[in-house]
C-alpha cells in the first residue's frame, strides 16, 4: 500500500512538474542565452535540470540588482527570506510598488509572510507558505520560483545569435522511460535518458526498487 501511494505521489509530482517548467525553454523565453556561463554552449545549458537553470536565473537577477547574495539551493539558501526579497523587488515592474520592507524583520518566520505579501502583489503567492519558506521545503519553494519565472522572467534580450542553437528533442519512448524513473522517485531527477545515467547510479536504484 504505501509503495502504491509513492508511486501515486510521484506521478503527480511529474504532471506539476510538466506544467510548471513548461516554459522553461530557448523557445518560450529566448532571453534563457543570457545565464551561459563563460564557455558554456546553449545545448549545455538546456541539458540542465530545471531546478538548476532556475538557480541560474535566480543568481542572474541577484546579480543584477547588485547584491553580493547567491543560491546554491532552494532550500537552508533561501530560508531567510532575503534573496527572494531581492528577487522580487528586481523582477517586479515599478508600477506593482514592491518593496524591500521584508529585511527590517528579524523574525524569519514574520519577514516570510512580509516577503510573500509582495510576492502576491505579482500575482505569485501560489504554492507555499511562510512555514514552507523557513523550513526550506523544496519542492514546494521549487513550484514558487518556477511560478515567478513563467510570470515574471525579467529576461533582457540575447546578444546571441539562436539560430545556431541546436534544440535535443527526445523520442516518444526515451520520454515515456524517463518519466517511469522519474515517477519511481529516483535521485537525482532525470533530465536526458543518456547522460543523466552515465554513472549507473540511478541503474542500481531502479535495480533496488523493481526487484521483489
Amino acid at each position: 500500500m504505501k509503495g502504491k501511494q509513492h508511486l501515486v505521489l510521484g506521478l503527480l509530482w511529474q504532471i506539476i512538474r510538466l506544467g510548471l517548467f513548461k516554459q522553461i525553454t530557448l523557445d518560450q523565453c529566448p532571453g534563457l542565452a543570457n545565464l551561459l556561463s563563460d564557455g558554456e554552449k546553449l545545448e549545455e545549458l538546456m541539458k540542465l535540470s530545471p531546478e538548476a537553470i532556475l538557480l541560474k536565473w535566480v543568481n542572474h537577477q541577484l546579480e543584477r540588482s547588485g547584491v553580493p547574495r547567491r543560491v546554491a539551493n532552494f532550500t537552508s539558501d533561501i530560508a531567510d527570506s532575503e534573496a527572494y526579497t531581492h528577487l522580487l523587488y528586481q523582477i517586479a515592474p515599478l508600477e506593482l510598488g514592491v518593496t524591500k520592507e521584508a529585511l527590517m524583520e528579524s523574525n524569519l518566520s514574520s519577514r516570510a509572510e512580509m516577503m510573500l505579501q509582495q510576492a502576491d502583489k505579482l500575482g505569485c503567492r501560489s504554492f507555499i507558505s511562510p512555514a514552507d519558506v523557513v523550513d526550506g521545503n523544496y519542492k514546494l519553494n521549487l513550484a514558487f520560483v518556477a511560478n515567478l519565472f513563467n510570470n515574471h522572467p525579467a529576461m533582457e534580450a540575447s546578444k546571441i545569435d539562436l539560430e545556431d542553437y541546436v534544440n535535443v528533442e527526445e523520442s516518444r519512448e526515451e520520454r515515456t522511460y524517463r518519466n517511469w524513473m522519474n515517477s519511481l522517485g529516483v535521485s537525482p531527477y532525470v533530465n536526458w535518458l543518456y547522460s543523466d545515467l552515465a554513472d549507473g547510479l540511478i541503474i542500481f536504484q531502479l535495480y533496488e526498487i523493481i526487484t521483489p
